[in-house]
């Protein structure tokens, strides 16, 4: 794929592409309505617009909007009900769907109200994209003076309201229509063309998400075949194209995510709405799913789930993940080695709590059935050094290397995850609450899921990993049986030489070994093993056995009581939600000397 054409020559493949009608036909609605694997989803749809219909829009009161600036907060503003960011999109998008279904007059009378409404919004972007310079709060500048910021969901906006013009057509009213297209082009598309944003060359998702929603918008914007027309959506596309390949570009050879399985979904999954977009508004002139890394990348999200649909965690990301059926659909067919991940994940449209429509409208429309696969497996993803795999009887096991300056970086080098039949036993905390300073090293790192002390890892002298692409695993081996590494490197310790962690896998049985061997400049080390679990915990001390229950599931960890004391702790956390978690953290403690090795295994019976 080139993703350096000019302005002019995609200008004249949109000249020679001529009319392309993008709208969605009646029979697919009907196919949507007819479709017995869509009916849960159909559900929810009514169901979310039956709590909004015929109850008062709220307005977004600047005393939510100010809180980011005022104590970090973002949650208030971002989720509350009294006029939060999101319930308004929620309401936008199943009105959009219910009145497009259903073509009911109520609904679409609320899809207007509501649409008008974020036309009024002050600002389409979040408080936290804002900012220029704190000290000066010289946001309030920035706002008064028209520079509107084109962030991830000010690019979203966009991409929904042009969307939704597309979908319901002539059901929108004239003057709605007209507010919203100024709008679009003054918020949004003119200042793409005007304006270098930092996230035009970022190698992670923000240069998918906003792209991708910008170019769908535009699409959808400029849809007349004159010159005009056409010369300004080439000249946009051609200013975004660069953004795709930089998204390409800081994602791994072997296609694995670092920013973890939430954001897989968000930055590849706006890539792939675009794509197919792009590639049907050129006859196939431009296909950016045809790039060699792109099957790669679609492969990644069925490695991330288990047994049960629980998911890997790594990164900011959830082992409660559920997956966009429509993006899934998709690629299964496009790819030949992509498949469904397990149907207990499947999302329905309330999935999202930032209500994407571009992934809301796609889950029905490109759904055709769900289908569970096999989930017996091995996969190395050698560059992203990540080793995941499954067991006959259900137990699964993610485990990695890696550095501590990934994308949305956890202090994470070495640990690991255990699930069992649908059930997360040894976790990985995945995201945490966003606020001003859990980007700040000097505060993210502190936070229990941010941490190595909120992960299934080590505890030396006190001292946990350090933050920084120096800290690191290194001589990283991955075979069919498990992962091997030193990542002594990643806890910047002088007096420690050497922490080779190997972790084996037995695939019939689920068992698992960890084995770590120390070696220190001198003696006298005090050494905390953690293990982090949701589960309940039982300890025989004369057996050198602890037993972790979650639910009707449960594993077991033998230790050498003589070099082991147990203790247990509970500690609180918030997640990214804003919901106060409790999990426990089982530690280990042992007095280590120059060489010292330690080893778990971890059984199912």
């Amino acid at each position: 794929m080139n993703f350096n054409l000019s302005a002019a020559e995609i200008a004249e493949i949109l000249n020679k592409t001529g009319k392309v009608d993008l709208s969605v036909p009646e029979s697919k609605r009907q196919q949507v309505l007819n479709n017995p694997s869509l009916k849960f989803y159909l559900d929810s749809i009514e169901k979310t617009a039956a709590k909004h219909r015929g109850s008062v829009i709220p307005s977004v009161p600047y005393s939510l909007f100010k809180l980011f600036y005022e104590n970090g907060n973002r949650n208030e503003f971002q989720f509350s009900e009294k006029g939060g960011y999101f319930p308004r999109r929620e309401r936008l998008a199943a009105f959009a769907l219910s009145a497009w279904l259903y073509e009911k007059e109520e609904d679409i009378k609320e899809l207007d109200d509501i649409i008008w409404a974020i036309c009024d919004e002050y600002t389409w972007a979040l408080p936290p994209h804002l900012i220029v310079n704190d000290k000066d709060n010289s946001f309030i500048n920035r706002l008064e003076d028209g520079d509107y910021t084109v962030d991830l969901f000010a690019s979203e906006t966009s991409e929904i309201l042009a969307e939704i013009l597309m979908l319901l057509g002539d059901k929108i009213p004239p003057i709605v229509k007209k507010r919203v297209n100024h709008l679009l082009n003054e918020r949004v598309l003119k200042r793409v063309l005007s304006n270098d944003y930092w996230w035009m060359t970022a190698e992670n998702n923000w240069a998918a998400v906003c792209a991708g929603n910008i170019g769908i918008a535009a699409i959808y914007t400029y849809t007349d075949t004159d010159t005009e027309d056409n010369e300004l959506l080439a000249k946009i596309i051609n200013r975004l194209l660069p953004s795709f390949e930089a998204y390409l570009k800081g994602i791994p050879e072997d296609g694995g995510c670092l920013e973890g399985i939430k954001y897989w979904d968000y930055g590849f999954g706006y890539y792939v709405y675009f794509a197919e977009l792009l590639y049907r508004r050129t006859n196939g002139a431009i296909d950016l799913l045809s790039d060699s890394k792109v099957q790669k990348i679609a492969e990644f999200q069925q490695k991330c789930y288990f047994k049960g649909g629980r998911s890997l965690s790594f990164s900011d990301s959830s082992s409660h993940m559920e997956f966009h059926i429509g993006l899934a659909s998709f690629l299964s067919r496009k790819f030949n080695s992509v498949f469904m991940p397990p149907t207990e994940a499947a999302g329905d449209f309330n999935m999202d709590v930032c209500y994407r429509f571009a992934a809301n409208l796609r889950d029905l429309i490109w759904t055709d059935k769900l289908e569970n696969e096999d989930n017996i497996k091995y996969y190395i993803l050698p560059c992203s050094e990540i080793f995941i795999a499954s067991s006959k009887n259900g137990v699964g096991i993610a485990a990695k290397g890696g550095n501590n300056n990934e994308p949305h970086n956890h202090n994470d080098v070495g640990s690991f995850q255990i699930f069992k039949n649908g059930e997360e036993i040894l976790c990985d905390l995945g995201s945490m609450e966003y606020t001003r300073d859990s980007g700040l090293p000097e505060f993210r790192y502190k936070i229990l899921g941010h941490g190595s002390q909120g992960h299934n890892l080590p505890i030396i002298d006190g001292e946990t990993q350090k933050f920084g692409a120096e800290y690191k695993a290194s001589k990283v081996t991955i075979n069919d049986e498990g992962i091997e590494a030193d990542i002594a490197p990643a806890y910047g310790i002088n007096k420690l030489s050497k922490l080779l962690r190997k972790i084996s896998f037995n695939s019939e049985n689920g068992e698992t070994k960890i084995c770590d061997s120390f070696e220190f400049t001198d003696k006298n080390h005090e050494i905390t093993e953690r293990f982090i679990t949701y589960g309940e915990i039982g300890i025989d001390k004369d057996k050198g056995r602890v037993k972790i229950s979650v639910g009707t599931e449960a594993l077991y960890i033998c230790y050498d009581k003589s070099k082991f004391s147990v203790k247990i702790n509970t500690e609180s956390f918030v997640n990214t939600y804003g919901e106060i978690k409790k999990v426990r953290l089982l530690d280990f403690n042992a007095k280590g000397e120059e060489s010292f090795e330690v080893e778990f295994i971890i059984s199912h019976q």
